[in-house]
């Protein structure tokens, strides 16, 4: 099953949830949570809800990574939890990318994503 995620800020101008909504619809979601946030930061109560939601075999599908998460430390979290459920991440915008749970591109891609979190963590902050 193709489970939806849809995030946006209040305010924004562009990429609105409804446009998120209408790709996620065209590309086969059954069922989509929708969390409008403040600002960074926020929770993202319905994220939570959805990676509960899904199973094993599901695909999670986002507009681009910034639907999903706000910094790579949390992004590779994700993926990590995704993977260990078994649970595909489908990311539409730009080149059309499919994380799967443990292939090896997905394995090299995390590994790639680690680096630069410690990068951001270390250096940046």
């Amino acid at each position: 099953m193709k489970i939806g995620y849809v995030c946006s800020f209040k305010g924004q101008k562009y990429n609105t949830n409804s446009e998120q909504i209408i790709a996620l619809k065209k590309a086969g979601c059954q069922t989509i949570f929708n969390d409008l946030l403040d600002c960074p930061g926020d929770d993202q109560s319905n994220l939570i809800l959805a990676l509960e939601y899904a199973r094993a075999g599901d695909i999670l599908v986002v507009w681009d990574t910034s639907t999903l998460c706000l910094d790579i430390q949390n992004f590779i979290d994700i993926i990590e939890t995704l993977q260990q459920r078994d649970i595909t991440l489908q990311i539409l915008a730009g080149n059309f990318l499919e994380i799967k749970p443990r292939s090896w591109e997905s394995l090299v891609m995390l590994e790639s994503y680690s680096v630069l979190a410690n990068l951001e963590r270390n250096y940046l902050c």
